[in-house]
């Protein structure tokens, strides 16, 4: 009879802020969730913004952006500091009736988010305390149980891929669940040598597939807006890697 070794895989991500449907998946597919706040910020990342569509009748893109206090370019994640000197919260609600407010869930998960923007996060001053709050409430919602550490609170450092194969070691992974893109920078040969599995998520392909009229790479609360809580949870379950 042989024997069959427990699989443990971890998913690592910048904690963005209200990142897309696929963010979730990943977190729901891997058994502990990284934060990667311990690394420098890009403005090639969406870290302090997400997309959104423009309005009910135009779905292009239009973006929610999380205003910063004055900051270096090398700036690690965790640092970055919120500029709370405008009522920007209120301008992100604003826009959200806007776009969403003919979709078919708006009532539903507005009250949600406003609760959220409006009261429960006013208490953080960084970005990631912010982002990882939200992502653990629609976590939350969503049903999605799973562990999840800061990168930052983690006696492990690093650059790169070396830095995530450091931080699945450390969490005694044997297998990484990385996104799609991820294969254009991963060292695969590193991991092989580690003995961990490196998987990569199908998600994006599986949900077009299935789900058509979800726009890839827009804000998880344009899927909750159009299919709302129990429907963005039957998304998950049908698109799942698992």
């Amino acid at each position: 009879m042989d024997i069959v070794f427990e699989q443990k895989t971890v998913a690592i991500h910048q904690p963005n802020y209200f990142p897309w449907l696929g963010y979730f998946q990943k977190i729901r597919d891997c058994d502990v969730f990284v934060f990667h706040d311990n690394v420098e910020h890009s403005k090639r990342y969406p870290t302090r913004r997400t997309r959104i569509r423009k309005s009910a009748s135009d779905p292009s893109v239009s973006w929610l952006t999380v205003p910063l206090r004055k900051h270096s370019d090398f700036s690690l994640i965790k640092d970055l500091q919120i500029d709370n000197s405008t009522d920007w919260r209120t301008q992100h609600l604003n826009k959200l009736r806007n776009a969403y407010l003919k979709a078919p869930f708006f009532e539903q998960v507005y009250v949600y988010i406003k609760q959220l923007l409006n009261n429960e996060a006013t208490e953080f001053d960084t970005l990631a305390a912010f982002n990882i709050y939200g992502i653990r409430q629609i976590m939350g919602w969503l049903g999605v149980e799973c562990p999840t550490y800061r990168s930052s609170d983690l006696q492990v450092n690093g650059t790169g891929s070396s830095y995530n194969l450091a931080i699945v070691n450390y969490l005694g992974g044997t297998a990484y669940l990385s996104g799609k893109g991820g294969s254009n920078y991963q060292n695969e040969d590193e991991f092989t040598e580690n003995s961990i599995k490196l998987k990569y998520s199908a998600f994006s392909d599986k949900c077009s597939e299935l789900y058509p009229t979800v726009i890839v790479g827009y804000s998880i609360l344009d899927s909750l807006f159009h299919f709302g809580i129990e429907g963005t949870k039957n998304i998950l379950q049908a698109c799942s890697g698992k």
